[in-house]
């Protein structure tokens, strides 16, 4: 039975214990394939290898594996560093309303507690943490300043309102 569509494609119908019952298929089609099931034979011949299985050696490429770990473990610390600067970035919000007072800093919104650099998020793509994602904003660094300027602000206009209400109001202490 062939499976109508691109090549690209083919593979892409594989997900899971899926995906590793197919590799197994190919290595030992790779040594006889007469040893496959006749279906399985015929879509290596039409098709080739799987998409995540090294065409040149028949085995699992570790490296791009390595690689995409890594990538992943990088997003992962970078989804969590967004949702810590959501819930935690008023702590290095400007709270003086005359004046600025030496920065705050909070190690909670801190890019080193998730082991990431600068670097490291500027290799992301923004649209990978957030589905809207500015103009002006060209990968996850930009993201993630955006945010914190974006609570900051947010932050301090609120305050400046709670005081103009307290100041209208008269509840305000002498």
């Amino acid at each position: 039975m062939a499976i109508k569509g691109s090549n690209d494609n083919v593979w892409d119908a594989f997900h899971g214990p899926n995906m590793g019952y197919v590799e197994e298929q190919y290595d030992l089609y790779l040594d006889d394939p007469d040893a496959v099931d006749e279906t399985l034979r015929h879509m290596f011949d039409e098709h080739g290898a799987p998409t995540w299985v090294s065409q040149s050696t028949g085995e699992s490429s570790t490296s791009q594996s390595a690689t995409s770990t890594a990538d992943l473990q990088k997003l992962t610390s970078a989804m969590k560093l967004v949702e810590a600067i959501r819930r935690h970035g008023h702590l290095e919000a400007d709270i003086f309303p005359v004046g600025k007072q030496d920065d705050r800093y909070s190690a909670l919104v801190d890019p080193k507690k998730y082991d990431l650099t600068e670097g490291d998020l500027k290799q992301l793509d923004a649209k990978l943490l957030t589905p809207k994602v500015p103009s002006n904003v060209r990968n996850a660094w930009d993201f993630v300043q955006h945010l914190k300027r974006n609570i900051q602000e947010r932050f301090h206009t609120n305050l400046i309102i709670f005081l103009t209400m307290m100041n209208a109001s008269g509840s305000t202490r002498k």
